[in-house]
């Protein structure tokens, strides 16, 4: 388990690296990228029926990474350098949910525009032009461990879509919107939901 914490770890204990595309925004130390999200799973086994959710999401590469689900029902997970956890109201749990952990590493690393962070694992090809923009990242190797075939990455100021596609025909689609980048200090609520992870 610790070799996984230390690969989340890796999410955010990064200097802002510039994008390949001119237009993406750096989320790098000292900011905050805030945003709402609607995610879509089709499940395979459900004959393709879509599960959705949505809620808002809290990127901050100093801290780590909150992401709140309002509807269905309501979940938080947040992920730190003190490890990933899940919040249902006052109950606070490890992460013990089978590739939930790569999936939180691989949209964290996105939206703060962290390419270098895939450079281990995946083939990374960049698409596009100073206003609109896609990137297409493909595992290196079927020894990697990575429960994605193929994952693609596209936006313009910043990330506005995220797939996933897995080998068992599962598909995660992420939309984003409303994204504001803000300098530090957190908010009271944001500072509160990660000193419950960090245990300060």
């Amino acid at each position: 388990m610790r070799l996984i914490f230390m690969a989340l770890i890796s999410i955010f204990a990064f200097s802002c690296v510039p994008s390949a595309f001119a237009a993406q925004m750096c989320v790098g130390s000292g900011s905050v990228l805030r945003g709402a999200f609607v995610e879509e799973r089709r499940v395979g086994a459900l004959d393709g029926t879509a599960l959705r959710f949505s809620g808002r999401f809290v990127a901050a590469p100093d801290h780590g990474l909150i992401w709140s689900i309002e509807k269905p029902f309501p979940t938080t997970t947040v992920v730190t350098r003190n490890g990933a956890r899940q919040l249902i109201g006052s109950v606070s749990m490890k992460m013990k949910i089978k590739n939930l952990d790569r999936f939180y590493n691989i949209v964290g690393s996105a939206l703060a525009g962290n390419w270098a962070a895939f450079e281990k694992d995946f083939s990374v090809s960049h698409i596009g032009n100073s206003e609109r923009w896609s990137v297409l990242l493909t595992p290196k190797t079927e020894g990697t461990k990575i429960p994605y075939s193929s994952v693609t990455v596209s936006g313009s100021r910043f990330v506005e879509r995220i797939v996933l596609a897995d080998e068992e025909g599962d598909l995660d689609t992420l939309s984003f919107a409303d994204e504001v980048l803000s300098p530090l200090p957190l908010q009271d609520s944001e500072a509160a939901t990660f000193a419950k992870i960090s245990g300060k």
